[in-house]
Formats: C-alpha cells, structure tokens, sequence
C-alpha cells in the first residue's frame, strides 16, 4: 500500500488525470493532499495574442476547472480548486503560459491558501505560534532578499497573512511554468496551512494565558 501511495504522488507530479484510472480510494488520497483552493500569482507578459487580445481574456474558456482569474497585463491571478480538479487545472495552465508567455524572473511566485479557521490563523500569526513553518520552508531554498524570513501581517515576510483575502500567502516561489515544480511547493504549503490551522485551533492564544 505504501508504493501504491507512493505512485499516486509520483502520478500527480506528471499527469494528474491519470489518477482518475485508479481505484478510488487512491484518487480520495490524492484530493486529500490539496484539501483547500490554492491562489496562484504570475507576474508574465504575453508573446502571442489570440485574434489581437492577450490569451488572458480566455483562461475560463481553456480551463474548464479554473475558479477564477484576474488582471490582464503584467501580474495575473489565478484560483484553481482543490483536489484532482486543481491539480488538472494546473497541469493545463502551465502548458498555455509555457507557450504562450514569459516571465518576470525579477520576481517570484505567491501562493494563497485559505485556512479554515482563518479567524484564530490571523491571531496565531501576529502572537508568533506559527514560526515552525519557516524552518519547513527552508527546503525551497530562497535566495533572495526581497522577503524577509518571518511571518507578519504587513510588508514583506516569507509568509503574510493577507487581510484582502484572509489567506496565508507563501511570497518565496521559484518565478517558474514548470509544473511538476509548482505542484511540489502547492502540496507541501497545503500541508503547512493545515498544520498551521491545527496549531491555531489547539493551542492557546497568548491573549487568553493572561
């Protein structure tokens, strides 16, 4: 059983719809892994128009899965779902924006992800109960220093939680199309996000210690 879930990951990393062939309790793994819609930003710009309008305008019409976008030009802004889908809607998206656009290598990714219980998130991160997901954030290897290693709800952290969307928002992604490579960071901050809720929720608010 351990191989079969362990080729279940190594299918999402390649081609995620081929997991809707296998049994179903491996596919109800696979979704597991992606319990939460996941925001994506790009910051790209288009080197082919579709009958003279950026491709932009018709992400929904290729992407039958995506749950939103926004912006047009320059930082564009995608929410695909969670589980399969998400995954799928992923592995499409890569493919268009490989093809037809390019990045800004001066910046980086940011990935959105909503807590469930964003409310007792929101009060974890500013009483600092949260830093455990630094060190698990080391393995991604940032190098730059726009983003200052800690979490906070303003500036420019690692981790902010962003009050416009009540998400935690990862700011240290490789500036990438590749989608094997953004699937990894996906499913390992998917599991932070719900470490983090856990913690949130298990753990007592310092304000309520005094």
């Amino acid at each position: 059983m351990r191989n079969a879930y362990a080729n279940v990951r190594g299918l999402m990393r390649i081609d995620p719809l081929q997991i809707l062939n296998l049994d179903q309790h491996l596919v109800d793994y696979a979704a597991s892994l992606w319990p939460a819609d996941t925001g994506i930003e790009f910051e790209i710009s288009a080197i082919s128009l579709m009958n003279g309008i950026p491709r932009n305008m018709f992400f929904d019409q290729e992407l039958p899965f995506l749950v939103a976008y926004s912006g047009i030009y320059s930082e564009v802004r995608f929410r695909i779902p969670k589980g399969i889908k998400g995954m799928i809607t992923l592995h499409q998206l890569c493919g268009i924006l490989t093809k037809y656009y390019k990045l800004n290598m001066d910046s980086g990714l940011h990935y959105h992800i909503q807590p469930k219980s964003y409310e007792l998130v929101k009060i974890a991160v500013s009483e600092q109960r949260l830093d455990f997901m630094l060190k698990e954030l080391e393995s991604w290897k940032y190098s730059g220093h726009y983003n200052l290693k800690k979490i906070s709800i303003s500036g420019n952290p690692w981790i902010r939680y962003n009050t416009t969307y009540d998400t935690l928002e990862c700011r240290i992604g490789e500036m990438t199309f590749d989608y094997a490579l953004i699937h990894d960071r996906i499913t390992h901050f998917q599991k932070l996000v719900r470490m983090a809720n856990n913690v949130a929720i298990n753990s007592p608010s310092l304000g309520n210690c005094i």
